[in-house]
């Protein structure tokens, strides 16, 4: 997609993301994207569809992508998708 002129963000929202559990994790993020948003949920779980929706609207982005619970997929997907944008997530209907 970089090669298309595409940016390309991350946000990630876990448990002590400075944990060494998670460090081949933060190696991938920082690989996409140098400077993604990492929330330490210790702190508290962020509004994630807010915090989807400011930074779609300051980056500019296209998308939105969100792998998450069924919860915070759903209030992502429809959080951007109230304001006019693009979101996608998993369905989890079966």
């Amino acid at each position: 997609m970089r090669k298309q002129g595409k940016q390309i963000r991350v946000m990630w929202c876990v448990y002590d993301p400075n944990a060494v559990h998670w460090r081949f994790v933060q190696d991938i993020i920082r690989r996409v994207d140098p400077e993604p948003r990492i929330f330490d949920s210790r702190d508290g779980r962020p509004d994630m569809a807010c915090e989807a929706a400011v930074m779609k609207d300051e980056c500019g982005l296209e998308a939105v992508m969100i792998v998450s619970n069924p919860t915070v997929t759903r209030e992502v997907v429809e959080g951007i998708k109230g304001k006019g944008g693009a979101a996608y997530g998993a369905v989890f209907d079966s």
